[in-house]
């Protein structure tokens, strides 16, 4: 129970306690002292004030909840794809290494490079195999992962995807562009020198009947 305020307009009753946790004390105090009273139904504008402060509140909850759910999915997708930041970062931590051993193996050969012999030569030869077969098997093992990497985060995709691209069969496909790009180049080659011939022949004509056209000339005469 508690006491009730009455509108003067129409039926409705609103809880005095709860206008007072609403509304504040003075509004209480407003509404008694008035001689008619029209309720927050009938005149609207006694809490638009509360109204848009709390459709502030909502939108910056709704903001916020849609901003954490965007968050949640981003962070979703990230992990989904982490394996290629990973793969990128261990690729330029490989380059890196090879980089380093190529660097001392330089300084190496530049002091006998001036001055050496067969036993020298070899043991170049053997270091520069064993980084070469270093980086290979750093680079296998960076392929591995990759591919595990995607079957994890993606395991419904198919390994024929995967595939790396045959190299050897690029190779031939761009040897093949090359022979023809050359025979197209030497085909245009011997068109322009045709139509150069066929732009010298009329200035030919001209010179060699100039001599005759005024040779007939003096005949006339």
């Amino acid at each position: 129970g508690g006491d009730l305020l009455l509108c003067d307009s129409c039926s409705n009753a609103f809880c005095k306690k709860c206008i007072k946790r609403n509304l504040g004390r003075s509004k209480v105090s407003e509404i008694e002292e008035m001689e008619t009273w029209d309720c927050l139904a009938c005149q609207p504008r006694q809490v638009w004030k509360q109204r848009s402060m709390y459709h502030s509140v909502w939108q910056y909850q709704k903001n916020m909840m849609a901003t954490e759910q965007e968050k949640e999915v981003k962070m979703k997708k990230e992990e989904k794809t982490n394996f290629i930041e990973e793969t990128l970062k261990d690729g330029l931590d490989v380059n890196k290494i090879l980089g380093n051993y190529m660097e001392r193996a330089k300084k190496s050969w530049c002091r006998k490079s001036q001055d050496y012999n067969e036993d020298d030569l070899a043991k170049v030869v053997v270091k520069l195999r064993t980084i070469i077969k270093i980086t290979h098997h750093n680079l296998q093992l960076l392929d591995k992962n990759l591919v595990s990497g995607c079957k994890k985060s993606f395991p419904d995709i198919e390994l024929e995807k995967l595939s790396a691209v045959n190299i050897q069969m690029k190779i031939r496909e761009r040897q093949k562009r090359n022979q023809r790009w050359g025979r197209r180049k030497i085909q245009r080659m011997k068109r322009r020198k045709m139509m150069t011939m066929f732009q010298l022949v009329p200035k030919i004509m001209e010179i060699t009947m100039t001599p005759l056209s005024f040779q007939m000339i003096l005949q006339k005469k």
